[in-house]
C-alpha cells in the first residue's frame, strides 16, 4: 500500500467492514494481458512485436521500482513479486501499464530469500530454483517476465501442459524452444533476449530489471522506438470494441 509508482496499481486505503479487511484501489479501465491474449486468439489477431516490447518495457519499469524498495531506515527490502503472471499486468484503454496483485510478495531480506518447502505462484510462472528450493530473489520476476512476453508473441503458454505435475516438470527441466526457429523473422537480438532471461541458472540471467528493460529498450529502436501510451490505447480498444 506504501507504493507509489505511475506502473503500479495504488492500494488508497485498507478498511475493515464487519470484521473483514479489504483494499480501496486504483480502477484501472482496461485489460489484463491474459484477457489481451485471450482476444487476440479469439478473433485471429496477433499482438504486434513492438506492442509488446512497449507493454514489457513498462512491467520492467514498475519491477525495477519494486525490486529496490527500502525500508524507513534505508535497508534494501528485497521484494519479489512472486507472481509475474499475464493476470497480474493492466494495460488500460489510454495505454497505462500497470503491475497489480502483490497479494503474494515475498520481501527476502527478512530470511534471506530461503523458503524451502514454499511453493507460491502459478505453475506455469514459476522459476526453475522456486521449485528447486533455493534462494530467491529478484531475478525470479524477471524470469516470470520472460515467459509472459514469451506468451504475448506467441499467443501460448510457454510451459502450459496437460498436468500441473507435468508442467511443474517442464519448468524444473527448463524445457525451452529454439527461439530462432520459433521466430524467424524477429533476429538474433531478440533470441538472445528471451534466452537470458528465461536461463535456469540466477547467475546466468538478467540480474535487474533494468538490465533486461535496456536490451528491450535496444530491440524497440530497430522498431522505431516504443509506442506512446495514446497509440497502444488506441491499439488495445481495436481489440476491445465492445468496450471503446
Amino acid at each position: 500500500s506504501k507504493i507509489e509508482h505511475p506502473n503500479i496499481v495504488k492500494v488508497f486505503d485498507q478498511p475493515v467492514i464487519d470484521n473483514t479487511q479489504y483494499l480501496a484501489m486504483e480502477y484501472v479501465r482496461g485489460r489484463n494481458l491474459d484477457q489481451i491474449i485471450r482476444q487476440a486468439n479469439l478473433t485471429g489477431q496477433t499482438l504486434s512485436l513492438r506492442f509488446s516490447l512497449s507493454v514489457i518495457s513498462e512491467v520492467l519499469r514498475g519491477l525495477a521500482f519494486v525490486h529496490r524498495l527500502k525500508d524507513d531506515k534505508g535497508n534494501a527490502l528485497g521484494v519479489v513479486h512472486q507472481d509475474m503472471t499475464p493476470s497480474n499486468v493492466m494495460v488500460s484503454f489510454f495505454g497505462e501499464v500497470k503491475i497489480t496483485d502483490f497479494g503474494i510478495s515475498y520481501v527476502t531480506s527478512r530470511d534471506g530469500g530461503l523458503r524451502k518447502g514454499v511453493l507460491k505462484g502459478k505453475p506455469r510462472y514459476v522459476a526453475p530454483e522456486v521449485l528447486a528450493g533455493k534462494r530467491v530473489n529478484n531475478q525470479a520476476d524477471i524470469y516470470g517476465v520472460g515467459v509472459v512476453f514469451f506468451e504475448m508473441l506467441t499467443g501460448r503458454a510457454l510451459f502450459a501442459r496437460s498436468s500441473v505435475k507435468e508442467t511443474l516438470a517442464a519448468v524444473a527441466r527448463n524445457e525451452l524452444p529454439d527461439f530462432a526457429e520459433e521466430f524467424p523473422s524477429y533476429g538474433p537480438g531478440l533470441w538472445k533476449l528471451l534466452e537470458r532471461s528465461l536461463k535456469k541458472d540466477p547467475q546466468d540471467r538478467y540480474r535487474t530489471a533494468e538490465e533486461m528493460a535496456a536490451d528491450i529498450f535496444a530491440e524497440l529502436m530497430k522498431l522505431a522506438g516504443p509506442l506512446s501510451p495514446a497509440t497502444m490505447g488506441y491499439q488495445l480498444r481495436g481489440f476491445f470494441k465492445d468496450d471503446p
